[in-house]
């Protein structure tokens, strides 16, 4: 018979189980099986202001010096229901991001943004462009494009859409993905330090990535057509998105083929393949997964649809006239894709944000990073229609000018964005608070000021002067500066927590909730005696709630709680 010590509350939100493990707390417990309520009550557990403990199970068997074997074979023997002595492992749709995003962090300090801002001095004080090799910058484009932003749109992307599908893919495409990205950069790296095997070893290094490419979209396809569901306007973004990764992967493939015998790659085919992965495949994943997390983000209210579904259909529709079109068609479709592009943020209502309520650990000043990357996109891509008018005009182009553009796109616009939706969406991913805001204020600031420093002296490179050239150099280092600072944050982000609080240590505002009621039941009470009853009728606490976020919830000073929960 259940133990009439222990109401059986109504949980609405509960999400079913039917396997008793150590994480499960008391009180979902007896609300599922009532006939675990003797059970529980032989070893103490018993109500508290008429409620039972949100304690879970495996931290009160603990407590308690009870073995958990012992106690699940008991709750086994009272109500018949199997028992699981490991904690679930997260599904494949909860999995976390962390690998892709480490590895696409650990490239940029590396191989990518660091050999970058070498070349960049070296540029700086020989006083011209012509002082880095070109082989060892395209290597240092192919680090970036593919295993900066390549693996951090890998990341996210894998890890949003397997959430929102009834057939989540093998995790293995996205290891897959991510172990051919590297092994093809190092190949390429290894093809720079040595010469003789240049020429195959960029191939071998390109097929690898051409497999990634191909694991990605085929992870990405799956998720989507595993919905079940009529697709959405981002859905086509992305889509879209994917067929020109694959377009840029066979194309990087065969150009490698077919020029295997030159230590370079012509200009023409290094313009290629950098305006089809900027232009076509991580722009169209930006529009795609800035629909899905933007309007959330900069609480923007009523966006405006049908202009995304315009802007979807112009844009790709006038990107392969860009690309293959002669200047004066090439200059005309580079202004549709503004054109598309302003429709766009129209859809986005020009990202004003509507007022709404602080989010703890959240520094909204840290959102003027996706609006300032929008502004980027527009600059680049007006500055292409202006390279191809005048090229239409029978006017050389500058070499400084192309570099500008590209770099207010590489750095203005995705890099910044990056950051931008990173430092937002990655602690989520985590469930844990941002490590540092000051972090994330100061990397933006860097990556703002660094590219506009390096737009804006790239394009004074056109006169005659040598002064541009030695200030360059600065902005490459407060760009690196700016990634190792996120990639610090994010890294700090993710290790804070790993050790679960001990019932000994003072409490802080980043301490969660869940973790300190396992150690110290008594909380519990304590908050209740505070006014706080957010947890009365609830299952469980939610595992990224902190002191911190229950402080800004419940009107709490955060300092003031956790100081009056500790008194002892």
């Amino acid at each position: 018979m259940p133990d009439s010590r222990f109401a059986r509350p109504s949980f609405r939100f509960m999400a079913p189980t039917t396997v008793i493990h150590p994480k499960l707390t008391l009180r979902q417990v007896v609300s599922i099986w009532p006939d675990s309520a003797g059970v529980l009550g032989r070893y103490g557990a018993a109500p508290t202001d008429g409620r039972l403990s949100l304690q879970e199970l495996g931290a009160f068997a603990a407590a308690r010096g009870v073995p958990l074997d012992s106690l699940l074979h008991e709750l086994h023997e009272a109500t018949g229901a199997p028992t699981e002595p490991t904690p679930p492992k997260e599904s494949d749709r909860q999995s976390s991001p962390v690998m892709p995003l480490a590895t696409a962090v650990l490239i940029a300090l590396t191989l990518g943004a660091t050999w970058g801002v070498w070349l960049l001095l070296t540029i700086s004080f020989r006083g011209r462009y012509e002082a880095a090799s070109p082989a060892s910058v395209h290597v240092h484009g192919v680090a970036q494009l593919w295993g900066w932003v390549g693996l951090f749109i890998f990341g996210i992307a894998t890890h949003v859409l397997r959430q929102s599908t009834k057939t989540p893919p093998p995790r293995w495409l996205e290891h897959a993905a991510v172990l051919l990205v590297a092994c093809g950069l190092l190949i390429f790296a290894i093809g720079l330090l040595d010469q003789r095997i240049a020429a195959w070893g960029n191939v071998a290094g390109s097929a690898c990535l051409s497999l990634a490419a191909l694991a990605f979209s085929t992870s990405i396809a799956r998720s989507l057509l595993g919905r079940g569901q009529r697709p959405l306007v981002w859905h086509a973004f992305v889509l879209t998105g994917c067929a020109w990764l694959l377009c840029w992967a066979a194309s990087d493939l065969w150009l490698r083929i077919h020029y295997r015998n030159t230590d370079v790659l012509p200009d023409p085919a290094r313009q290629w393949l950098i305006a089809v992965p900027v232009l076509g495949f991580i722009t169209n994943m930006i529009f795609g997964f800035g629909i899905r997390f933007i309007p959330g983000l900069l609480n923007i209210t009523k966006p405006r649809h049908a202009a995304w579904r315009a802007a979807a259909v112009t844009y790709n529709l006038a990107l392969p006239a860009l690309l293959l079109g002669p200047p004066a068609l090439a200059a005309a479709a580079a202004a549709v894709m503004l054109a598309a592009s302003m429709l766009y943020l129209h859809g986005m209502r020009w990202l004003r944000s509507q007022p709404s309520r602080p989010i703890y650990g959240i520094d909204p000043r840290g959102n003027h990073l996706i609006r300032v990357a929008y502004f980027w996109l527009i600059v680049g891509l007006g500055m292409i229609a202006g390279q191809n008018a005048w090229a239409a005009a029978g006017r050389p182009v500058h070499h400084a000018f192309q570099g500008a553009w590209r770099h207010a796109l590489t750095v203005g616009f995705i890099t910044t964005m990056i950051l931008g939706v990173g430092f937002r969406t990655v602690p989520v991913f985590l469930r844990r608070p941002l490590w540092s805001n000051r972090m994330m204020l100061a990397s933006g600031l860097l990556i703002v000021v660094g590219n506009a420093w390096r737009v804006s002296l790239e394009l004074l490179t056109i006169g005659p002067w040598q002064w541009p050239y030695r200030a360059m150099g600065v902005s490459g280092l407060l760009e690196l500066t700016a990634i190792a600072l996120f990639g610090i944050d994010q890294m700090m982000t993710g290790r804070a927590g790993r050790l679960p609080y001990q019932a000994d240590e003072p409490l802080t505002p980043r301490t969660r909730v869940r973790e300190a009621v396992n150690a110290r039941p008594d909380l519990e009470h304590r908050l209740r005696t505070l006014g706080i009853d957010m947890f009365d009728d609830s299952p469980f606490i939610a595992p990224s709630m902190t002191f911190g976020a229950l402080a800004l919830a419940t009107g709490w000073d955060e300092e003031a709680l956790v100081t009056a929960l500790d008194a002892r």
